[in-house]
């Protein structure tokens, strides 16, 4: 009898876990979705964020291939565009390499590309995007992706391209 009682017991805790579980992941959600609609067009709202320290968690629900990534990937994609402040703590949380992986993705590449060629227009003195970018993976990756690149995308990577040699 206490063995059916102990599993009772545990069935109605994972059953609360189960809920608590989504209640956050609604949470999550909502609050995602309101900071996009707040930054989508404003940078600096964007540079607001970066300075409470979105970026990493922006990053960690991309990693995690989190259905989050919707809201995610859009907000560091436009906050390239937002201040020097904001794309230094992009580069410091591995927005380089996260640009550098989206160009595999056919929805996100000419975007990603075009926050790369923002972040190293806009490179300081101490050349950190260039150095990134001028590492034998990252040339490799820009090298596959021009040379793959369909005839729909090619017209689109032109002006980020001029940008990147510039």
């Amino acid at each position: 009898m206490h063995f059916f009682l102990l599993v009772a017991q545990v069935f109605i805790a994972s059953i609360c876990i189960f809920r608590l579980l989504i209640i956050v992941c609604l949470l999550y959600l909502k609050v995602l979705n309101a900071l996009y609609n707040l930054c989508k067009i404003n940078k600096r709202r964007q540079e607001r964020a970066a300075e409470s320290g979105i970026i990493p968690h922006l990053m960690h629900f991309i990693k995690i291939n989190s259905p989050l990534k919707r809201f995610s990937l859009p907000l560091l994609c436009d906050m390239a565009h937002a201040s020097r402040y904001t794309r230094e703590q992009l580069r410091a949380n591995q927005g380089i390499e996260l640009y550098l992986s989206l160009l595999d993705d056919e929805d996100w590449a000419v975007t990603a590309l075009d926050s790369l060629a923002v972040c190293l227009a806009s490179d300081n003195e101490q050349r950190k995007v260039e150095h990134a970018l001028l590492k034998a993976e990252a040339i490799h990756k820009l090298v596959v992706f021009f040379q793959s690149c369909s005839d729909q995308s090619f017209v689109h990577i032109l002006e980020p391209f001029l940008k990147i040699i510039t």
